[in-house]
């Protein structure tokens, strides 16, 4: 019986010994299972928080964007570009001699109220407010629709001031005259022509950049006069009249311009600045170009004729694709007449014609017209005369070429 009774102990005693290690088997799962539900919740939530941190990022980045999207439209565009409107409706009502001083408006814009009428450049002058670098902010071009050759079908768009709006104020991106002339191919995309003088001349295309401040230059072409009477003509992508930095061209004049040859023309869709607010330019004071000082007894006309026997020659010291010919006449006698070109000077923004002397005759009569050889690179004008008045006071001329035919005439400035 004792024997029985150790051996009951000791088999109840394992029994409670594999009772007591099942239990603490299951506790340990139990624990396990908890552990990891609450690493799973833990990763859950902190992966929520990161989801979250990033939409939030998201949503703070699409905001800031579609703030300034939403600052850029409500921007009057048009009040931006007032001034500068403004001034070419004021110097277009005033007209223009060189000595007015502007804050913005181009020597194009100026040229052309200089060589126009009041009346026909509230329709030959135009602008836009329109987005063509496409950034979403809207440019300024203006311009006029010209034609500079008789046989033109049609007028061309010419632009001679383009604007982008920074910071809420206008900057100029473009700025074109008579020898620095930007037509469009494209709204965005622009042809150049440039002449320094009858050696050096420039021809290229160029494009808005995205930001709409400035020109990026997909092609720039100029030639450049030597001491031995020769031309050098280059390449470059700066737009740069820069000998250092470009590339040096073998080639011939002739193979030179045909780089430039059959460039298409777009004309701009742009208005009329008669059209701008609305404008009644009927109640608007008339000004025309011309002498204010009395009749002139010159004239001139092209004459593509060969010169008879009474007529006197001149030809310049140049000639070259742009050279013609025109017949200059008086109506009665003029005393120390001389014909000469024409540049203009900045003083501070003051402009004037200087004439420089190539021929002269002490004494122009009716009976003997004279022939004469004339360079016309670009619109602004590089010539015109000089006579002396019955008082023996200079009186001097400037030729042009009309805006609306392509025919000349004169203009008289203070010399």
């Amino acid at each position: 019986m004792k024997m029985y009774r150790k051996r009951i102990s000791a088999g109840l005693a394992a029994a409670m010994m594999l009772i007591l290690f099942s239990g603490c088997g299951n506790k340990t799962e139990d624990n396990k299972t908890e552990a990891e539900e609450t690493t799973a919740a833990s990763t859950e939530v902190s992966n929520q928080t990161e989801n979250d941190a990033t939409a939030e990022a998201v949503t703070e980045e699409v905001t800031e964007e579609e703030k300034t999207e939403e600052a850029k439209s409500e921007i009057d565009y048009e009040a931006v570009y007032a001034p500068i409107l403004d001034e070419v409706v004021e110097a277009v009502n005033k007209g223009c001699d060189g000595t007015e001083e502007y804050n913005y408006i181009s020597t194009g814009t100026i040229e052309a109220v200089m060589f126009g009428t009041n009346v026909d450049l509230f329709d030959r002058l135009h602008y836009m407010i329109k987005d063509i670098s496409g950034d979403g902010v809207p440019e300024l071009l203006v311009g006029e629709n010209a034609s500079y050759e008789p046989d033109d079908v049609e007028d061309d768009s010419y632009i001679f001031e383009g604007y982008t709006c920074k910071d809420g104020k206008p900057v100029r991106f473009l700025e074109g005259w008579g020898r620095n002339t930007f037509q469009p191919i494209d709204e965005s995309t622009f042809h150049y022509y440039g002449s320094a003088g009858a050696m050096s001349s420039a021809y290229g295309i160029c494009h808005i950049s995205e930001d709409g401040t400035s020109l990026i230059w997909d092609d720039f072409y100029f030639s450049e006069g030597t001491a031995d009477d020769n031309i050098v003509y280059y390449h470059n992508k700066t737009g740069e009249w820069d000998k250092e930095n470009s590339e040096i061209l073998d080639v011939s004049g002739n193979d030179f311009w045909s780089k430039d040859e059959g460039i298409e023309y777009k004309k701009l869709d742009w208005k009329p600045i008669r059209e701008y607010k609305g404008l009644n330019t009927e109640d608007m004071e008339t000004k025309e170009s011309g002498s204010e000082t009395g009749e002139c007894p010159i004239s001139v006309k092209y004459e593509d004729k060969e010169p008879t026997d009474s007529c006197i020659v001149y030809e310049p010291a140049y000639v070259d694709e742009f050279t013609a010919h025109i017949l200059i006449k008086t109506s009665k006698e003029v005393k120390n007449f001389r014909i000469v070109t024409v540049t203009m000077e900045d003083n501070n923004g003051s402009y004037k014609f200087v004439p420089t002397e190539c021929y002269k005759l002490d004494t122009f009569t009716a009976d003997t017209p004279i022939y004469a050889g004339m360079n016309f690179p670009g619109d602004m004008p590089n010539n015109g005369f000089i006579y002396a008045d019955e008082n023996g006071k200079d009186r001097f001329f400037v030729i042009s070429q009309s805006g609306e035919d392509g025919s000349l005439i004169i203009n008289e400035e203070e010399l």
